[in-house]
């Protein structure tokens, strides 16, 4: 779409610059972030600077790297140890299908970049106490220290897992923890805390309300198919987390037939599994099993700094174009370092607690919220049919019924069923070494969870009263509104869009 003559702006839209609220939903540091940006709505000042657009292929790379990581060979293999094996893979296959691959889409979907305009749907419900500024140094830092090493990563990944996952199936007893993993348990299956872990696990792997997606899809071009990246990505990190489990299944079989136990009591471990069951798999190696460690370890460190590198980018954006006369680097620097001190509480003596309970309270429980308030607004407050027309517009094609039955019904309703019966059964603590844990730590783990769902109300409260609409009801409507700018910049887009919406109406 570059390269055609500059036209006159479209008709009722001024060529000055504008600031409106760029849905960008992002889950940094437990709060929701919508991106603020200044645009020009003359054609000739619309197009992207070449600099923050993703070249041919670096974008669908660079998600790959970001989304294939610790939620696959970390998260994956415990979360379905400590849920019964074939038991959870029965419900986390269906919420990857029904709620993970499309949560991921339109979250691609919501940053097309600035040919786009800004859509303020649902802004009441989803918007926080910040705004920030457009992403730029977010992508550049991803594009510099991130991508670069994203092709060498995903090789040196799959590598070490091939090679794990051939000496893992082979040991003695390995098909009998292989059978557990994809065997389920039908009856178990009904307990609803089974389903809560299958979709929080889905968010978790996929980085869905992280923030990361939806800065990394702003330095597209209007027109790339983040629908083709959606499915491609979504198929490899469901690849990953099955081929992780069966290795990690593998080696779980083989230690409960050295031990002579059930393989339910093989280790209480959760976090670190991943770790005992690998570094067992590895020094099983018969040829060079040292070379085999070290390569492991070091495919750890390059997907920690790969994965860290999206997040720390996307506060750091956040910080810095929120307030512009703090230097990037100055805001790279201390978010670096603060991030590093808190880090330290992690390697105490109790931090494995810690990490529990930031996990439970201040991540998980907070994505179940705030996605489903990110889905709802836009698929009933925006409105999902408009949303695909959009999207019609913008990739050249119509999407089938499978999205809105899954933005408009399964999601939310889903949600709703899981929270409500996993509340009818009891909430029930985060477990430390097979036992729950009590007392003050689950005072301070709820702390967690208010603090981080507090941006909700406190969001909306700030986007109803800055608008200037006289009563409160009419402040409220005006809210639950796109803003007069959604949609395409440039002149020429815009005809085109105002005319694909009266002609498909």
């Amino acid at each position: 779409m570059e390269g055609q003559p500059n036209d006159a702006p479209a008709q009722g839209i001024p060529p000055k610059k504008n600031k409106g609220l760029s849905v960008g939903f992002n889950l940094d540091l437990s709060v929701i972030h919508v991106y603020e940006r200044s645009y020009s709505l003359d054609s000739s000042a619309s197009d992207q600077d070449e600099s923050k657009i993703w070249k041919k292929g670096d974008f669908l790379i660079s998600l790959i790297a970001l989304t294939v990581g610790f939620g696959n060979i970390f998260r994956f293999p415990f979360t379905a140890y400590r849920n019964g094996g074939g038991t959870f893979l029965i419900p986390y296959l269906i919420m990857h299908t029904l709620v993970g691959r499309p949560i991921y889409f339109l979250q691609l979907a919501l940053g097309p970049g600035d040919d786009w305009g800004t859509l303020r749907s649902a802004s009441a419900f989803n918007e926080s106490v910040l705004g920030c500024n457009d992403t730029d140094l977010s992508a550049a830092f991803n594009v510099a220290t991130g991508e670069k090493s994203s092709v060498s990563l995903a090789q040196l990944y799959f590598k070490n897992e091939v090679s794990s996952s051939q000496r893992a199936i082979t040991l003695p007893n390995a098909w009998e923890g292989i059978k557990f993993f994809i065997i389920p348990d039908w009856t178990a299956m009904l307990n609803a805390k089974v389903w809560y872990a299958a979709v929080t696990q889905c968010l978790f792997s996929l980085n869905t309300g992280f923030g990361p997606l939806t800065m990394l899809g702003s330095h597209n071009k209007f027109d790339h198919n983040v629908y083709r990246d959606a499915w491609i990505v979504s198929g490899i990190d469901l690849f990953t987390s099955i081929f992780a489990g069966v290795t990690v299944f593998a080696v779980l079989g083989n230690l409960a037939g050295t031990l002579d136990v059930n393989i339910k009591e093989v280790t209480y471990a959760e976090n670190e599994l991943a770790l005992i069951v690998f570094a067992q798999g590895v020094s099983s190696f018969t040829w060079l099993p040292q070379l085999f460690s070290i390569m492991f370890y070091l495919m750890l460190f390059v997907l920690g700094v790969v994965t860290a590198t999206a997040y720390a980018g996307a506060v750091v954006a956040v910080i810095s174009d929120q307030f512009p006369k703090i230097t990037r680097f100055y805001a790279a620097s201390c978010i670096t370092m603060t991030g590093f001190v808190i880090g330290l509480i992690y390697v105490t003596p109790g931090g494995s607690v810690m990490v529990r309970l930031a996990d439970y309270y201040g991540a998980r429980m907070v994505i179940f919220l705030m996605t489903a308030a990110e889905v709802t607004g836009v698929a009933w407050i925006y409105g999902a049919d408009k949303f695909l027309k959009d999207l019609e517009f913008m990739l050249g094609k119509k999407l089938g019924w499978y999205w809105k039955f899954c933005w408009c019904y399964f999601i939310p309703g889903g949600f709703t069923a899981i929270l409500l019966s996993s509340l009818a059964q009891g909430l029930y603590a985060p477990l430390y070494k097979g036992e729950p844990i009590a007392g003050f730590s689950i005072i301070l783990g709820w702390m967690f969870t208010f603090v981080a769902i507090s941006a909700l109300p406190i969001g909306a409260y700030h986007s109803v009263w800055s608008i200037r609409a006289g009563s409160f009801k009419k402040k409220f409507q005006e809210a639950l509104k796109p803003s007069d700018d959604w949609g395409p910049q440039r002149s020429d887009l815009r005809r085109e869009w105002i005319q694909f919406k009266e002609k498909t109406s």
